[in-house]
C-alpha cells in the first residue's frame, strides 16, 4: 500500500481541531496546513507500513499489527504497563510510528484544549513559510501513550499477542485482585486464533463488570458444543473429517445444534477435578460428589450465565454481587486451556 502523507497528516490535526471546536473553543489556526516533522529516513515507513490486525477498546485504546516488508511492529495506544512478552520488544518511539499510528487508528486526544492550544496554535505553512511541522514528542503528549514494540521471533499470532498485551496491562491497571487470575489466562494465549474468541476475551478484560470476563470464558467452551455430537457420528459413519467441518455442515443442512447445558457436561468430564471443585467452592456449592462432579459444575455455571445474559424475573433473583468473580475466572481459565488441549489433541 501507499500512504498518502498529506491526507494522513490532515487525518491527525483535523482531529485536534475537531476536538477543540467540540468544546467550545476552536483554533485560531484550524484547517492550516501543519504535519509531523519528520526526517527522510522516515518516510518509506510512513508511505508503506500497512496496519492489518486492529482492535479498539475505546477512542483511547487500541492495537494494531504494522508490516512493512519483513518487519512486524505491533503499535499500542493507552498501554503503559511493563512488557513481559519475550516475542517483543519495545522501540523508540519517531515520527513516522506517531503519524502512522494516530492517522490510522484515529486516537482521541487525552490532553485539554488549553495543552492542545499551547502546542498546535501559533504553528503552521500559512503564518510561517520557514515552518518545518510540529514536534513529534510534543504531539504525542497530547494523546495517550502511544508504544511501538517490534517481534523479535514470530509471534504465534497477532491475537495471542493482543491478548497477552492485554492481559499484562490488566494485571497492570488492577484488574484482579487475585494475581493469579492473569496467569491462568495466559494459558489461554497458546491457543489457536481460529479456535479460540481472542477478540472477545481482549474485550472484557477492561470492562468493569467482572460478569462480563466470565461470559468470555463461557463463550470459550460453547465454541466447543458441537465436539461430542460430531465426534459420535463420526466414529459411526466412519467419517474422516475435522469434526468442526462435521459439525457445521449438520447445523447448516439438518439444522442440528447441541443441547448447551449437556454439552457442557461433556467438556467438564476432559478437565481436572480439581479446577471443576475449586469451581464448585467458588459457586458456593461444597457438595461434590466425585461422580456426578461434571455435571454439578455444568448446572450451575449454565445457571449462572443465564443469570447474567437473560432478564426474567427468576433470572433476576440471582444476587451477582455476592460471588468471588476473581475465584470463579482462575479455575475456569484453567478448565478452557485443559479442555481445549484434550480436544483438539484428540482431533
Amino acid at each position: 500500500m501507499t500512504r498518502h502523507l498529506i491526507s494522513a497528516n490532515r487525518t491527525i490535526f483535523s482531529g485536534l481541531d475537531d476536538y477543540c471546536r467540540l468544546r467550545g473553543q476552536a483554533l485560531a489556526n484550524a484547517g492550516s496546513p501543519r504535519w509531523i516533522a519528520s526526517l527522510p529516513r522516515h518516510r518509506h515507513f510512513m508511505l508503506r507500513a500497512s496496519i492489518n490486525e486492529r482492535l479498539s477498546f475505546n477512542a483511547r485504546r487500541s492495537l494494531a499489527t504494522m508490516r512493512l516488508e519483513d518487519h512486524l511492529l505491533v503499535g499500542a495506544v493507552g498501554f503503559e504497563g511493563e512488557l513481559r512478552i519475550e516475542e517483543l520488544e519495545e522501540v523508540e518511539l519517531d515520527a513516522s510510528h506517531l503519524t502512522v499510528i494516530l492517522s490510522e487508528m484515529r486516537t482521541r486526544p487525552r490532553a485539554t484544549v488549553a495543552e492542545i492550544r499551547d502546542v498546535v496554535e501559533g504553528f503552521d505553512r500559512s503564518s510561517d513559510p520557514d515552518y518545518n511541522g510540529h514536534d513529534a514528542a510534543a504531539i504525542a503528549m497530547l494523546y495517550p501513550p502511544v508504544r511501538v514494540f517490534r517481534a523479535v521471533a514470530p509471534p504465534a499470532s497477532a491475537w495471542s499477542t493482543f491478548f497477552e498485551l492485554c492481559l499484562d496491562e490488566g494485571d497492570y491497571i488492577g484488574m484482579w485482585n487475585d494475581a493469579g487470575v492473569a496467569e491462568a489466562l495466559r494459558g489461554i494465549s497458546d491457543q489457536d486464533p481460529e479456535r479460540i474468541p481472542y477478540r472477545v476475551l481482549c474485550r472484557s478484560l477492561f470492562d468493569g463488570d467482572p460478569t462480563t470476563l466470565f461470559l468470555a470464558l463461557y463463550r470459550c467452551l460453547e465454541q466447543l458444543y458441537s465436539y461430542s455430537g460430531a465426534r459420535d457420528l463420526m466414529r459411526s459413519l466412519n467419517i474422516q473429517e475435522d469434526w468442526n467441518t462435521v459439525a457445521a455442515a449438520l447445523e447448516d443442512c439438518l439444522g442440528w445444534y447441541p443441547k448447551e447445558e449437556g454439552s457442557l457436561v461433556g467438556l467438564l468430564r476432559l478437565a481436572d477435578p480439581d479446577d471443576l471443585r475449586a469451581l464448585l467452592i467458588a459457586l458456593d456449592d461444597e457438595t461434590a460428589e466425585h461422580e456426578q462432579l461434571a455435571q454439578q459444575v455444568a448446572r450451575r455455571i449454565y445457571r449462572l450465565r443465564n443469570a447474567i445474559v437473560h432478564f426474567r424475573p427468576y433470572h433476576s433473583s440471582v444476587d451477582l454481587d455476592k460471588y468471588n468473580w476473581d475465584a470463579l475466572c482462575k479455575p475456569l481459565a484453567n478448565v478452557v486451556v485443559s479442555v481445549y488441549a484434550r480436544v483438539f489433541n484428540a482431533a
